[in-house]
């Protein structure tokens, strides 16, 4: 168990959780575009279907990223839609008519933990959601100052496990993969992504989930586990 000096996470199922209103995110959408007369949710929501199935498999066969403003484009145009608002701004209205973030339970003051240690402490997200949108959520949650820096695919167009996106957030951090922590819950994302990256790869899995074929290096099962590892992994060190 290396001793670490930066700790990268995932957000969605890991720091945070949150219910997904399609529905709301569609009429906040119709709500505040200029549409044509008659156009209705539901002609917005089989639209957005539509292309929510062909993005879902760009995403898992190629690992590449549709963002929010790119399936918004597809959407408008083919509805006669128009915005006057910015690619955040759009993130802003589908985050308020689709999401409800809470904070999982115990995160917060492991990171605050984890933060008075001095450790570098980063976000990689797979998320539709532009870094700076990403941010806004951390901060309505309190969680903002302890990361050092926010990055979501959706701005850097690789996905999880994508090596080439983990190299990126290493860049950021600068850390060597050997002297970096990665914890997510995805299995076939972040635990599988991590370990090809070189990274020490913890599992966040409070449902006791089987691995299912994959090794993470550390698994847990409350986020109070994690400090307590950083500081094994100090004695660890000090006895090597």
């Amino acid at each position: 168990m290396n001793r670490p000096r930066c700790i990268l996470f995932d957000f969605w199922n890991t720091i945070a959780r949150s219910s997904l209103n399609h529905v709301g995110a569609m009429a906040a959408y119709l709500t505040a575009a200029e549409a044509p007369p008659g156009l209705t949710v539901e002609d917005v929501q089989e639209a957005a279907a539509e292309l929510y199935t062909a993005a879902k498999a760009v995403r898992e066969d190629a690992g590449w990223e549709v963002s929010r403003e790119q399936f918004d484009r597809h959407v408008a145009a083919r509805l006669g839609l128009s915005f006057r608002h910015s690619r955040e701004e759009l993130d802003r209205i589908f985050v308020r008519g689709a999401l409800n973030p809470q904070v999982e339970p115990g995160s917060a003051a492991a990171l605050k933990e984890l933060a008075e240690m001095r450790l570098k402490i980063g976000l990689l997200s797979n998320s539709v959601l532009s870094g700076v949108v990403m941010a806004e959520i951390l901060e309505k949650l309190g969680l903002r100052q302890y990361f050092a820096f926010v990055m979501t695919s959706a701005d850097y167009g690789f996905r999880k496990p994508q090596l080439q996106l983990f190299k990126t957030a290493l860049a950021l951090a600068g850390a060597l993969p050997s002297e970096t922590w990665f914890v997510g819950d995805g299995l076939s994302q972040d635990i599988a992504g991590a370990m090809n990256a070189g990274m020490f790869a913890v599992w966040y899995n409070p449902a006791g989930k089987a691995a299912e074929g994959y090794k993470p290096d550390l698994t847990l099962t409350f986020w109070e586990d994690l400090p307590a590892a950083v500081k094994r992994s100090y004695s660890v060190q000090s006895i090597k």
